[in-house]
Order: C-alpha cells, then sequence, then structure tokens
C-alpha cells in the first residue's frame, strides 16, 4: 500500500500542533499508511509562495491555505474527509442513513450525525433519485443540506462525525441495499413517520432493509430527537442464542453509560434451560413478562416505563414474520414514540 506524506506548513504555533495532531488522530483511527512532515522552514514558504500559513498539503498535490478559527476547521475538516474519502476511510466505523429531504428523514439524519459522533464513526448518507433528468439540481439540495450540519457545529465542527455523500439514480431499495452490502455498516438508521405499522415502518423500503440487510437497523420515530440514552430495553420472546447477542447489548449500555433491561416475554411458565447461565453484567436489570402476543406485551411495557431504546431480535422473535396479513397488524404506539433497534 502507498504510503502518503501529508506535510503540514507552520511556525510551531499551537494552531500548527493541533492541526498535526488532529491530522495524526484521523488517520491512525483510520489505520491508513501515511507519514506526516512538519514545514517550519521560511526559506521554503517563500520558494513555495505560500499566501498563509498555516497550510496542509497532501503528497504533491495543491497547497490548502486553512487561515484562522472556525475556517481552519472547516478547511481541515474537509481536507481530511478528501484524504479519506480515497481510501473509502480506512478502518472507520460508519452509519448509514438515506435521506429524501422530507421532515422524517431530516429528523433520522440529525439523529443518525449525533450518533455516528458518539461512537467515532463517519455518517454515510444516501439519496436516490428516480430521474436524471433534474441530477443537477438535486445535487445541489444535497449539498446544500449536507452543509447544514458544518454550520450546526461551528465551534465544534472538528468533534462532529465527517460525512459520506452518496448520490444515486435508481430505486431506493437496491441502491440503499447495494450500499449497505459494500460499506459493511456498524448500523442502518432510517426515519419512521409515527403513523401506523402497515403505513409506515413496514413501508416498502423499510421492510425490504429490515428482511436483508445484514447490518443492524435503528428506526427514528419522526419528532425523536438525539439526547443521552440513559435506558434501553432488549426484549425477546426466545431465550435461543441470547448470549451471542450479549456483546453488542452491553456496548451500546457501556457507550451511553445507559441501564440495560433484559425483557423477557414468555408464553407460559416453563424451564428455559438456555438461561441457567445467562449472567448480564452490572447496572443491568432482568425482567419476565407472562404474555403470548410479543408486541402487546411490549407495547404496555413502553407505555408503563421509561424506555429511550428497544432493541429486538430480527430473526428470533419472527415480529416482522406477518407483516402483509392484515388482521394481524395492530396500530402499536410504541413503535411510532421509541427508537427501535433491530438486530440482524
Amino acid at each position: 500500500m502507498k504510503k502518503n506524506i501529508v506535510k503540514v506548513f507552520g511556525t510551531g504555533t499551537t494552531s500548527q500542533q493541533f492541526i498535526t495532531s488532529t491530522i495524526h488522530k484521523y488517520l491512525n483511527n483510520a489505520m491508513l499508511n501515511y507519514d506526516i512532515d512538519i514545514i517550519d522552514d521560511i526559506n521554503t514558504f517563500l520558494e513555495l509562495k505560500l499566501e498563509s500559513i498555516p497550510a496542509v498539503q497532501l503528497n504533491n498535490e495543491s497547497i490548502v491555505t486553512l487561515g484562522k478559527n472556525n475556517e481552519l476547521k472547516d478547511k481541515l475538516r474537509k481536507f481530511l474527509s478528501d484524504i479519506l474519502s480515497r481510501e473509502n476511510f480506512g478502518s472507520l466505523k460508519k452509519v448509514v442513513v438515506p435521506v429524501d429531504f422530507s421532515e422524517t428523514s431530516t429528523n433520522a439524519f440529525m439523529f443518525a450525525h449525533r450518533f455516528a459522533t458518539q461512537i467515532d464513526a463517519v455518517t454515510s448518507v444516501l439519496h436516490v433519485h428516480s430521474s436524471i433528468k433534474e441530477k443537477v439540481e438535486i445535487e445541489k439540495r444535497f449539498d446544500q443540506f449536507i452543509s447544514q450540519v458544518d454550520f450546526d457545529w461551528k465551534s465544534d465542527l472538528l468533534k462532529a462525525s465527517l460525512i459520506e455523500k452518496n448520490y444515486k439514480i435508481g430505486h431506493v431499495n437496491n441502491e440503499l441495499l447495494n450500499l449497505i452490502t459494500t460499506s459493511k455498516p456498524e448500523l442502518v438508521i432510517m426515519g419512521s413517520t409515527g403513523h401506523s405499522i402497515q403505513n409506515n415502518l413496514f413501508g416498502s423500503v423499510s421492510l425490504s432493509v429490515i428482511k436483508k440487510s445484514p447490518s443492524n437497523v435503528l428506526l427514528i420515530p419522526k419528532d425523536a430527537k438525539y439526547k443521552k440514552i440513559k435506558k434501553i430495553v432488549f426484549a425477546f420472546n426466545n431465550p435461543n442464542n441470547l448470549k451471542k447477542h450479549l456483546e453488542l447489548t452491553n456496548h451500546y449500555a457501556n457507550l451511553f453509560n445507559a441501564k440495560m433491561t433484559y425483557l423477557y416475554v414468555r408464553q407460559d411458565d416453563a424451564y428455559d434451560k438456555d438461561l441457567i447461565d445467562f449472567n448480564p453484567s452490572e447496572n443491568t436489570d432482568f425482567l419476565t413478562l407472562h404474555n403470548r402476543n410479543f408486541s402487546s406485551a411490549l407495547e404496555t411495557f413502553v407505555e408503563e416505563n421509561p424506555v429511550e431504546m428497544l432493541m429486538v431480535r430480527d430473526k428470533q422473535n419472527h415480529i416482522f414474520d406477518s407483516v402483509n396479513n392484515q388482521n394481524n397488524i395492530k396500530k402499536l404506539s410504541l413503535y411510532t414514540e421509541v427508537p427501535l433497534f433491530i438486530i440482524k
């Protein structure tokens, strides 16, 4: 693998030190092969006809002057994004979020970006348009949509998750699943409108992603704003292979310093051998509910208890199997009130 050379031009100021440490942090976290050269010779500045310092350069490409304060952070962020995007962001984790500029998807995007920032991941944003006729106009709108994030973060810009833009012409289902398959994200985050299941959560796009995505999916209600998650509930009605998901549930509980509740919805009082050695970590509860209807049990529990993220297993719980059977679909408010994390 070719080693990149990043040059940082300056005179040893705190700004130059900040730039150097920031570049090192991002490229090191992405596990990219690179060297950083510190150029502080004034004669070199004159020879290169530098307009101002600090400045940066990748290999022998054009030198980028950074300016000061917020301008410096904005230009440095773009410089880093350019380097990382060439290497598909290296080993940095990704969070994929589709947007269509609706209020629901905009809210999901803002949630996803905060979430990605929390877990040191790249926010991979996808917009799919069905026709090439308005390509230029739509791409411009997409750029403006993304640039709003930079404005919102202002002085904390370099703390925010980097954004990867994906603009495609085609069918949203296919393009979204293609992106998920190729980028292997930590998580796929999608918006939900707050209507009934059959008209929202199980719309064609959401249902297709839930069924086919190899990555975990987080569904965000249209009015849910990102906040510190203090209470996570992992609900299940089948204890088979439960242990293999504990690493994931504990990971998110530790990440947010949240209390984790394991909620077992069982149909009878039968003895479950799979729970013999089940031993959750500290700061956890283990509760049991007796109810033959898994969704109904969750609805009641969420109504009566504070829950900020609900986690369920797709394959083990089978809660999405009868989606096309209208007689079995209820308007469950819980799926439109709390973020729903679907473990694949």
